[in-house]
This record gives C-alpha cells, sequence and structure tokens, in this order.
C-alpha cells in the first residue's frame, strides 16, 4: 500500500518539475532514489493522538540517506534497520 503511494507521490514530483520544465531528466534518472528518501521520511515521520505532524526527524533521517548517497565515506548514525 504505501510502495504504490510513494511511486504516485515521485510520479506527482516528476510532473511537477516537468510543469516547471527544469530538473526532469535528473529526477527521472535516480527515481528509485528518490522513492527511497520518500520511503525513509514516512517510515519515521511521527504524528501525534491530536494529528500533529512533527517531521524534524523525519527530514534528517532522509537527509541522512542523501547524504551517504552523495558521500559513501558518510556513517549514518543510527544505522537504518
Amino acid at each position: 500500500m504505501w510502495g504504490q503511494g510513494l511511486d504516485e507521490l515521485a510520479q506527482l514530483a516528476l510532473q511537477l518539475v516537468d510543469a516547471h520544465g527544469q530538473l526532469s531528466a535528473a529526477f527521472q534518472q535516480f527515481t528509485g532514489e528518490l522513492e527511497m528518501v520518500f520511503t525513509i521520511y514516512t517510515n519515521v515521520l511521527e504524528i501525534d493522538e491530536n494529528g500533529q505532524v512533527d517531521d524534524g526527524y523525519a527530514q534528517y533521517r532522509a537527509a541522512q540517506w542523501i547524504r551517504r548517497y552523495c558521500d559513501p565515506t558518510y556513517v549514518i548514525d543510527p544505522p537504518y534497520e
């Protein structure tokens, strides 16, 4: 279920970028990587009992994955499960 939603979200991101005519080739080349960022973000995202979203840590963990992708020497701590 989440995978399909993330694929749709990634496709929407591609459409938005295409609409502005920028970066579409890069996003199309790295669709799997973009999906991984969305997966990490949504898996770490915290929503409290009142529906309030705290996405600070989710952003941080997704950014760690991006940094590791760009810099193979970077160590993600704590490691992903």
